[in-house]
């Protein structure tokens, strides 16, 4: 963990202190009852004093023959407004605005009510609190235990089935404790599809922190304007929660101001101090917070002019970041970078093994910092390797950036390198050495034209980069040697070449005395299949293998690829089409040419074209050599 998060972290700590040491404050100066309806709802948390509520929504407080006192609940309320009583016991708060009534938010009716239920009474059911989007009810200051929560509802405003006006549906979700007990609830569909009918429904609620919260959300679903404008929304007409316990609290209102998470003070504050105290205890927090923060940017800042920090900017833009290895860790896993360990060297920088503290064995490859050219390789081989995920490509664990120290690190295989098969020391050309990974841990392929025209990666890719390397086997050349005559710098045209003039022989590996002509011709015609424009006309590596051992027939290849036959390039690697002609200059050996841009403009497409046939000092992939 670098620096900067150290301090960020330390920040975040603090300022999560001051808000711990600040909020108990802050609800001192709360608007009353406000304080009790903060997210921990602390008012008689863990003191509880109550065992039981009932409301008489929307309207005057009721004693049924229960008997049960339903407390009055016919507060005005506003579209996004609260209301607490002033024993602490409940609260009810409600969200959303009528656009074409009157926003009391209460309902009533002088209809006569009825139900199968001796003890409901009539006058309960005449008057309902509603709200046109959410409406909450909350239990606070409760024992802790199982209650029974009794919700009463009854339709008042959509008609009995006598006419058009009794074709509403008032539907609504509840929720209790935050769970959804009951989904498009609809009133009257539970009335039996009749109005002004009492509908009781029980529910279990399990207390656990002191308080209990009922939910009624209406989730746009049912009719909004039958019989009138704004029929719709949550409707109910009384709530009741009764323990399933014996209660061991004296289910009294307090005698002075219930305590909350903040101590009492001795004399409730005035207007004027209350005032002082909400100003004081918003803009201290806020103050301190902007302080930290601006001096977390003035280190951040500062550290980022350090020598080294120029370029990481560079990275903040990748889509896939790789994991970040300390530097620390890195030197542990290769003993200090012994020697020893040194695994090869290239123009990026020299190769370590190393072993990780899980056991992993790595290849770290270092960016010499005297490489102004492998910083901009650096950026780019990150992002390439991160975006491409084939299972024949070395595995990118990860990188290592601290100030002028950067590391790819690579997982590390045991099997040599094919061109060290292929090509002795003395051979090895300029294009091995634009991406190494140590000379045994590659299997060193080509970049087939549908990913360096498209960035299309699949498994034909493969079948590509074999086709080439069975002609570097049977001409015992690199696919590009520039030291040779111009028409045979490119292997895979100067084959084209030979191979249309009946002339295969002659691509033979002049040190090789003696050999099969028909096993080379087979060679070679497997070879130009598998290097075939389109993927899909490549074979698959099973027909090739058959091919090759002589259980299947070659299929006969007389037609020289598009990437071969649509382009042309001269001497001074002039790019020419029958339609454009554009000079652009010698391209170097960084991975950036790996067609990050998938623009076909003639300059583009020209260093993409020679990405495939084999320009000298070309992009070469990283794959497993027991693949």
């Amino acid at each position: 963990m670098n620096r900067a998060t150290l301090i960020a972290l330390l920040i975040w700590k603090i300022i999560l202190a001051l808000i711990n040491i600040l909020s108990s404050s802050v609800y001192s100066f709360l608007p009353s009852g406000l304080s009790c309806l903060q997210s921990n709802f602390p008012c008689f948390r863990n003191s509880p004093i109550y065992s039981n509520f009932s409301i008489k929504c929307g309207g005057p407080q009721i004693k049924t023959i229960n008997p049960i006192v339903y407390e009055r609940d016919n507060e005005t309320l506003g579209p996004a407004t609260y209301y607490v009583t002033s024993t602490k016991r409940w609260a009810v708060s409600n969200v959303g605005f009528f656009i074409s009534r009157n926003n009391t938010y209460l309902d009533f009716s002088t209809e006569n009510f009825t139900s199968t239920l001796d003890e409901v009474q009539s006058e309960l059911f005449q008057t309902a609190r509603i709200s046109a989007g959410s409406l909450r009810y909350y239990g606070l200051g409760l024992e802790n235990g199982n209650y029974t929560v009794t919700l009463q509802f009854a339709e008042l405003k959509i008609a009995n089935p006598t006419s058009w006006e009794s074709l509403g549906r008032r539907v609504f979700d509840i929720y209790i404790q935050g769970n959804l007990v009951w989904k498009d609830f609809d009133i009257k569909k539970e009335a039996n599809g009749f109005s002004y009918q009492a509908v009781v429904k029980d529910f279990t609620a399990t207390v656990s922190e002191n308080y209990l919260e009922i939910h009624l959300f209406w989730a746009g679903k049912g009719t909004c304007c039958i019989p009138a404008q704004g029929t719709y929304g949550p409707s109910i007409s009384a709530i009741s929660a009764l323990p399933e316990f014996i209660p061991t609290i004296s289910n009294n209102p307090p005698t002075s101001n219930p305590p909350t998470s903040s101590p009492p003070t001795s004399n409730p504050p005035t207007s004027k101090q209350s005032k002082t105290g909400l100003i004081v205890g918003i803009v201290v927090p806020v103050g301190v917070v902007s302080f930290l923060s601006v001096l977390a940017l003035c280190c951040f800042v500062k550290r980022r002019k350090r020598p080294g920090w120029d370029d990481d900017e560079e990275l903040q833009g990748m889509d896939a970041r790789p994991y970040t290895f300390s530097y620390a860790e890195l030197k542990a896993a290769t003993e200090d970078f012994n020697p020893a360990n040194k695994l090869g060297e290239g123009g990026f920088g020299p190769v370590f093994k190393g072993t990780l503290n899980d056991g992993r064995i790595i290849a770290a490859k270092q960016l010499s910092v005297a490489s102004h050219h492998g910083k901009s390789q650096f950026v780019t081989e990150i992002a390439t390797i991160s975006a491409v995920q084939h299972r024949n490509l070395v595995k990118l664990y990860g990188c290592c950036i601290e100030a002028d120290k950067r590391l790819l690190v690579y997982e590390y295989l045991e099997n040599k390198s094919l061109d060290q098969a292929l090509f002795d020391s003395q051979q090895l050309i300029s294009m091995y050495s634009s991406i190494v990974v140590g000379s045994d841990i590659l299997f060193c392929g080509y970049l087939a034209p549908e990913y360096a025209m498209r960035g299309h990666l699949t498994e034909k890719a493969d079948v590509y980069g074999f086709g080439v390397v069975a002609l570097e086997m049977v001409s015992g050349r690199p696919n590009c040697d520039s030291r040779l005559e111009e028409e045979k710098i490119y292997l895979l045209e100067w084959a084209w070449h030979l191979h249309e003039n009946d002339h295969d022989i002659e691509l033979v590996d002049a040190n090789l005395l003696e050999f099969d002509e028909e096993e080379v011709k087979r060679v070679m015609g497997v070879a130009l299949l598998c290097t075939h424009t389109s993927p899909q006309l490549r074979p698959s590596m099973s027909r090739v293998v058959a091919m090759l051992l002589g259980d299947t027939e070659v299929s006969p290849v007389t037609t020289r690829p598009g990437y071969l036959t649509d382009w042309e390039f001269d001497e001074t690697t002039t790019f020419m089409t029958a339609d454009t002609q554009a000079k652009h200059s010698q391209f170097s050996s960084s991975s950036a040419t790996m067609g990050a841009d998938p623009g076909h403009s003639p300059i583009n497409a020209a260093h993409q074209v020679e990405e495939v046939i084999g320009e000298c000092s070309s992009l070469v992939f990283q794959e497993r050599s027991n693949d």
